[in-house]
């Protein structure tokens, strides 16, 4: 038995040539960002200490942070007063760069810090840090932080006087920073390209039926 010439019209072979180049015609778009991470308990908390022989050291915070969603980090929230240098680093505590992200006079009194601008990305169950400093000035810094369950399980608070030993806060008091993380999760959309390929597949093949049918019809 011999075998059966299949032959497809253009119509149909753009439709094919559409299923088979399609993928590689999507785009990713980005959807609106959405709450990752979070430690809600916030209560005040003294940044540098409440002595003037804390005077002259500069104090930094490290809040370790385990990223739940793939995308990129266009957010972070903190609850204190005023501003603050807030860095992120792509890292486990305790950090000491290349940064993310540096920002000289962040806003810490619970307005979302944008991070769009510097464009970090990151894969869930990566591990990255919250750096908050203070200027060496401040001795009463009051910082949202949290001192009763539940706490956060996705990494502990770091700090430190300039210069000295970094010590781990979480293990030592129990405190963790109170945060919010945001995500612009990527979505892929198909292309002008893409649609208009399949649109006119799927036209020539029922113009090419409509024709198929008036061609065939029994003459009375």
């Amino acid at each position: 038995m011999s075998p059966r010439n299949v032959s497809l019209s253009k119509n149909e072979l753009l439709i094919v040539a559409a299923f088979v180049l399609g993928p590689g015609f999507f785009a990713d778009s980005s959807a609106a960002p959405v709450l990752d991470q979070e430690n809600p308990n916030s209560i005040p908390h003294l940044l540098c200490g409440d002595s003037p022989a804390f005077l002259g050291f500069r104090c930094e915070w490290q809040q370790a942070v385990t990223a739940g969603l793939t995308g990129q980090l266009t957010g972070v929230r903190l609850y204190s007063t005023g501003t603050a240098q807030v860095r992120i680093g792509l890292g486990s505590p305790f950090y000491s760069g290349p940064w993310a992200a540096d920002i000289i006079a962040a806003p810490i009194d619970g307005t979302i810090i944008d991070l769009t601008p510097y464009n970090i990305v990151m894969a869930a169950g990566s591990t990255f840090v919250i750096d908050v400093m203070a200027s060496p000035s401040d001795i009463d810094y009051p910082i949202g932080g949290t001192s009763t369950p539940p706490q956060y399980s996705g990494g502990d608070l770091w700090f430190t006087f300039l210069p000295g030993t970094p010590l781990n806060h979480t293990a030592l008091g129990g405190q963790q920073l109170a945060f919010q993380t945001f995500v612009d999760q990527p979505r892929q959309t198909p292309e002008p390209a893409t649609l208009l390929l399949f649109g006119v597949g799927f036209a020539g093949i029922g113009l090419s039926r409509r024709r198929s049918a008036a061609y065939h019809q029994p003459v009375l």
